[in-house]
């Protein structure tokens, strides 16, 4: 899967998604792995229907580090022994968000997904943005936010999904979306910046 890899660093500890559905936690100092976890395992019949990859960047929260896997399932690892916490079967081909209570991934079919942290059960799921193909949601001051293909920022509630508000930028995908302070800087695939305010 083409995408850009991302590591997360924390306590002289790195954690690294892979191909394979596998995160990995390697020391930093000398490079020693630590532990080595498989939140999806590969399946199909052909090289295209086995590609399970780490897309988007893991989350390190608190003891768990989560992620989605493309064509694979959704979890979160316990960063001190890589046991598998838990894991759903949502393929995402980009990241998660975590909160004090949630996890919040878009799914291949563009739904929007709040699970459970600590067991993965489905709080809520968000139909709406269908073919819209969502990336990776955002947390903004107790929102979830998040672009899609034709260039749109939705902003959403963490307590049940409901759409708050919807901004549009230059018609093209927002390929990258990122907090600044109370509000979201989106990039688009036409080259657009764009500041958006979130209430």
């Amino acid at each position: 899967l083409r995408t850009n890899a991302s590591i997360v660093s924390n306590r002289g500890t790195l954690y690294a998604g892979y191909p394979g559905g596998k995160v990995v936690a390697i020391e930093a100092e000398g490079g020693k792995p630590i532990w080595e976890a498989t939140i999806s395992l590969a399946r199909g019949a052909t090289e295209l229907e086995r590609v399970a990859d780490v897309a988007g960047a893991p989350v390190l929260d608190d003891t768990r580090i989560c992620a989605a896997v493309y064509q694979g399932r959704t979890g979160c690892v316990e960063t001190l022994s890589g046991n598998v916490l838990w894991s759903r079967e949502i393929s995402s081909p980009d990241g998660v968000a975590v909160d004090g209570k949630n996890v919040y991934v878009a799914d291949t079919g563009g739904n929007v997904f709040a699970l459970d942290k600590t067991n993965g059960a489905t709080l809520w799921k968000l139909e709406k943005l269908v073919r819209r193909d969502p990336g990776t949601p955002i947390l903004v001051g107790g929102k979830v936010v998040v672009g899609d293909k034709d260039g749109l920022i939705h902003v959403l509630s963490p307590e049940n999904g409901d759409l708050i508000g919807r901004v549009p930028t230059d018609g093209s995908r927002v390929v990258s979306l990122l907090k600044n302070g109370d509000g979201a800087i989106a990039q688009t695939d036409k080259g657009g910046v764009f500041a958006i305010n979130v209430k």
